[in-house]
């Protein structure tokens, strides 16, 4: 998640909690010697507590064992709202020594109830996600929460939290610990649903903030003005020749790149970077590296001797992956822009509004999509050409004719709502359509992040999203 998430003890990685469930060896308890027998002697009950020394024990544990979670509550609540203070650095010692209490059986209860309260914890007040969590409760992909078999003491098996997946508690355990434990599991699948929540509302505002104050144009971008500019480079596969994974296709992540043009040289600088490809262009965007901005149109970039002298290899490539990745994007705008010209040839083919043929009117619409995914194949940029009349809908043209192969330009009955009718995938593909026009109807504020290839009365938001 980038820097490490912080909780009240510090960072996730200082948890006390290590190797859950008897991680810590044997309880040091001493044991009773069993004398030799010669068939003629008693036990030696010399060191054998009282009756009512044990009773008193054994309240004290129950007390104790009663009393473990709200204690650990207060604790939590304290060093939240009182970070820094004694009576924090109090409760952490505390903390401390609850979980370094010698008893194996009440230590281990103690670090599952810690677990617990932690998982609930973080569910309410943040601090950390469902990957910090895992991995340093020890049941994440590395498990090392291991569970212990009763009579040897070897190692029976691990916990791991797998999204999903139940957790099935060992028979062994008591009743008490089985409770928490499975506690423990349930939150932290509550907590998987939590983090990704959170994480999707923070990207939200990480991405408006990456996109204060920058121009989305690429036809300002080419035509060199001089600014700041935030382009959007797809997803590419490439197969490396050399390495662990040579033969194999790979995956090269996109997002959106930041870039800054200067008037002097029209010289591209990228200087940030978000998305899937975000960490990977790190090291592109600190080495502080510039191509000539004409360079994205060829295949390669052209280096003259003196300047390839002057540069490491290393930097070499940096330059190269910048151009790569640059053209990456150049190349799917042009794409997009051919696709954009095509479709407003066939928008004016159309006779009546886009919404107002999916609400039912006849005549002939233009329906098109950003994207439209049949089983395991995407299609950028699809449309279609449709028309109604008397009932029936019949496909007049549409630039993916793979894609409706199966559908024929025969009229076919609309079949009442949902175009129960039509033939898949064209049902499909306008039942898409008309629940998008459906869900702005009930949020109007709603603003898709596509690209406008009808040509229809929205230039400006074209101009807000340039998309590969």
């Amino acid at each position: 998640m980038g820097e490490e998430q912080k909780t009240s003890f510090g960072t996730f990685s200082d948890l006390p909690v290590k190797n859950m469930t008897g991680s810590r060896g044997p309880s040091k308890t001493k044991k009773v010697p069993e004398p030799t027998s010669t068939g003629l002697d008693l036990p030696d009950l010399s060191g054998i507590r009282s009756e009512e020394d044990m009773i008193a024990e054994a309240e004290a544990v129950k007390e104790y064992l009663d009393r473990i979670r709200p204690t650990i509550k207060k604790i939590f609540g304290v060093c939240r709202t009182r970070p820094g203070s004694k009576e924090a650095d109090k409760a952490s010692a505390t903390m401390e020594r609850m979980l370094a209490v010698e008893d194996r059986g009440i230590r281990t209860i103690t670090e599952w109830q810690y677990a617990a309260e932690l998982v609930a914890d973080v569910i309410e007040h943040g601090g950390a996600d469902i990957w910090t969590v895992t991995r340093n409760l020890g049941v994440g992909k590395e498990p090392r929460v291991r569970v212990l078999k009763e009579s040897d003491g070897k190692f029976s098996g691990t916990f791991r939290f797998v999204l999903g997946k139940t957790m099935l508690v060992p028979a062994t355990f008591t009743d008490d610990l089985k409770e928490v434990v499975s506690e423990v599991f349930r939150g932290l699948h509550a907590l998987e649903k939590v983090s990704r929540e959170r994480a999707t509302v923070e990207n939200e505002a990480r991405r408006k903030k990456f996109l204060e104050g920058v121009s989305r144009s690429w036809s300002d971008l080419l035509n060199t003005s001089p600014g700041l500019y935030v382009v959007s480079i797809p997803e590419g596969k490439y197969i490396p020749k050399h390495g662990l994974h040579a033969g194999e296709e790979r995956t090269l992540y996109g997002g959106l790149l930041k870039v800054e043009i200067k008037i002097k040289g029209r010289i591209l600088k990228p200087i940030g970077a978000f998305g899937r490809f975000e960490r990977s262009m790190e090291e592109l965007i600190n080495c502080g590296l510039t191509i000539p901005l004409g360079s994205i149109a060829e295949e390669r970039i052209y280096l003259d001797p003196r300047s390839r002298r002057e540069m490491s290899d290393h930097e070499v490539g940096m330059m190269f992956s910048l151009h790569a990745t640059m053209r990456r994007g150049y190349l799917a705008y042009v794409e997009t822009e051919e696709k954009r010209q095509e479709a407003q040839l066939a928008a004016e083919k159309a006779t009546v509004g886009h919404e107002e043929w999916l609400s039912g009117k006849a005549g002939v619409g233009f329906i098109s999509h950003f994207t439209f995914s049949r089983k395991d194949h995407t299609y950028r940029h699809p449309w279609t050409l449709v028309e109604r009349a008397g009932g029936k809908i019949r496909l007049l043209e549409t630039n993916v004719p793979d894609l409706f192969v199966g559908v024929g330009s025969d009229w076919m009955d609309e079949g009442g709502e949902d175009f129960v009718g039509l033939k898949d995938p064209l049902r499909a593909f306008l039942r898409l359509a008309a629940n998008k026009v459906a869900r702005k109807a009930e949020e109007p504020e709603l603003q898709e992040a596509e690209v406008d290839l009808s040509g229809g009365a929205q230039p400006e938001r074209r101009e807000i999203l340039v998309e590969g």
